[in-house]
């Protein structure tokens, strides 16, 4: 026959296997969410290093298209001087205004060609811009996973405190029936 203290031992010692086994099982998702919230915040860190390296990028760019733009204003400018030269000569000298003509053109297609190249210096620092952009929306959603994993993290750590603390409780409250109990030995 087992004594009231017997069964009593018995039963704080289930108590403490199961907060035990609460408690590492808190511990264990804890560890997991902490890993998780690393994962994303290394992700994000590289989804930020990213979009300011494709926005340093595209900042390098400017000075060249900004250079671009100024040579293209340029040769508008001598372009609209040679066709108003070729006007003044139509209809006086045939030769002359086919030449000044034939320089206008060609003063066109310098043109076109500097336009060409802008366009294809901004078509670049655009790709570059919505590159960074991109990063940036992704930096900004891994965050928001770092986030909650780190409060997931957390509040699994605070209940993994909290099942210690229960564990200390039911150890404190079987050694105050144990100064009751001479004999008894505590095995939780």
């Amino acid at each position: 026959m087992t004594s009231g203290n017997d069964s009593t031992v018995s039963v704080l010692d289930l108590m403490c296997k199961d907060r035990y086994a609460e408690s590492n099982e808190h511990k264990r998702k804890r560890e997991e969410y902490a890993a998780e919230a690393r994962n994303w915040a290394q992700r994000r860190e590289q989804y930020r290093e990213r979009s300011k390296e494709a926005l340093k990028e595209a900042e390098a760019l400017r000075p060249k298209r900004d250079a671009v733009n100024e040579e293209v204003r340029q040769i508008k400018e001598r372009r609209d001087k040679a066709h108003a030269e070729a006007q003044e000569l139509k209809g006086k000298d045939k030769e002359a205004y086919a030449k000044a003509r034939e320089a206008a053109n060609a003063i066109h297609e310098e043109l076109l060609a500097a336009v060409e190249r802008g366009h294809k210096i901004n078509e670049e620092m655009t790709a570059l811009y919505e590159e960074s952009k991109v990063d940036r929306i992704l930096s900004q959603a891994a965050h928001r996973k770092f986030v909650e994993a780190r409060r997931n993290a957390d509040r699994e750590h605070n209940e993994f405190l909290e099942s210690r603390k229960s564990i200390r409780g039911m150890r404190d409250e079987y050694a105050g029936r144990q100064r009751h109990a001479p004999g008894q030995e505590y095995r939780c």
